[in-house]
């Protein structure tokens, strides 16, 4: 609609109240929890013991790695960082290590190794027909311990969406456990290739989060390292995380700007859940925004601007 010069609709400025309940201190959290739930009974000394790392850029991150590391390093185990993010980062031993610095995980900030491959162990097919690939240096360490934020997923919002379970799936399948998941019904796989990936003992505890709206820790679960216990993490966290899940707080707008896209945010570039499953699914548009305008891509996202083709306009920045 064109408004004659000097004729501008009234316009209002309009705030959402989100909870800030969040926990204070994740790295001691962490490591207490690790060491309550029995991390010295599973771990020799000298042990070495690897901590997945994902591409989502999730809240408290450096807390939750160093918390970890912590742990292990009071029971006399030596930790090491795992990119765990299927094909994420060029899909590229180098890029995922690149991709893990665009949010402060370094050798030099964490004062561990991370060790980087693309390669895996096949350890076996699923009932999914799904073969499961297991990264080469998971497959020859002491163990590992799986950290995992349980959220919705831009397909799939009940029961198990991303969390631990696909973590073991996905993060530690490296692109050819992703390829396989993906190609074999991804959430039908997400439930079955764990199965076999917990036969090769050597996933010691799972570290599941639940995050407010403003990315920031607000439950943590230290878990055993058993298939019904990351199940069990991944169903009940998700009820949490859904409560503080942020929502635009209207159904109909004529225009939605997002600041930014990007694969940190979400693997979709914006969140469906946000702006609506029917800009891929089809069916009925709610909520309905006419159009959408991209303003930038984020820093973490490497250049990969997945998901802009969601949106009706873009800057040239983008």
């Amino acid at each position: 609609m064109k408004y004659p010069s000097g004729n501008i609709p009234k316009m209002a400025l309009v705030q959402q109240q989100l909870s800030r309940e969040k926990i204070e201190d994740v790295r001691t959290m962490v490591r207490d929890k690790l060491l309550a739930g029995g991390l010295r009974e599973r771990v020799k000394t000298g042990a070495q013991v690897g901590i997945t790392a994902g591409s989502r850029g999730m809240g408290g991150f450096m807390e939750l790695i160093g918390g970890t590391i912590d742990a292990l390093r009071a029971v006399g185990a030596s930790p090491f960082i795992l990119p765990s993010m299927g094909s994420h980062g060029g899909a590229s031993a180098e890029g995922q290590v690149e991709l893990l610095g665009k949010f402060g995980i370094t050798e030099k900030n964490l004062g561990v190794p991370i060790r980087s491959t693309m390669e895996t162990d096949c350890l076996g097919t699923s009932d999914t027909g799904a073969k499961v690939h297991l990264d080469r240096n998971a497959a020859n360490c002491d163990g590992v311990i799986v950290l995992g934020r349980v959220k919705t997923h831009p397909e799939n919002t009940e029961g198990i969406a991303s969390g631990l379970l696909k973590m073991t799936t996905i993060g530690l399948g490296k692109q050819s456990g992703a390829q396989e998941a993906h190609s074999h019904g991804l959430w039908d796989s997400v439930k079955a290739v764990p199965k076999i990936t917990f036969q090769s003992q050597k996933i010691l505890f799972g570290i599941a989060v639940a995050e407010n709206a403003f990315r920031e820790p607000v439950k943590i679960e230290v878990v055993p390292g058993t298939y019904e216990a990351f199940y069990d993490a991944d169903t009940r966290l998700l009820k949490i995380s859904k409560k503080h899940f942020a929502r635009v707080p209207f159904d109909s707008l004529d225009l939605l700007i997002v600041d930014e896209l990007g694969k940190n945010i979400s693997g979709t570039g914006m969140d469906l859940n946000v702006i609506g499953p029917w800009r891929i699914k089809g069916g009925e548009k709610h909520p309905d925004y006419k159009r959408i305008v991209v303003l930038s891509l984020t820093e973490q996202s490497m250049g990969n601007g997945l998901g802009i083709g969601l949106s009706d306009f873009t800057t040239e920045r983008f």
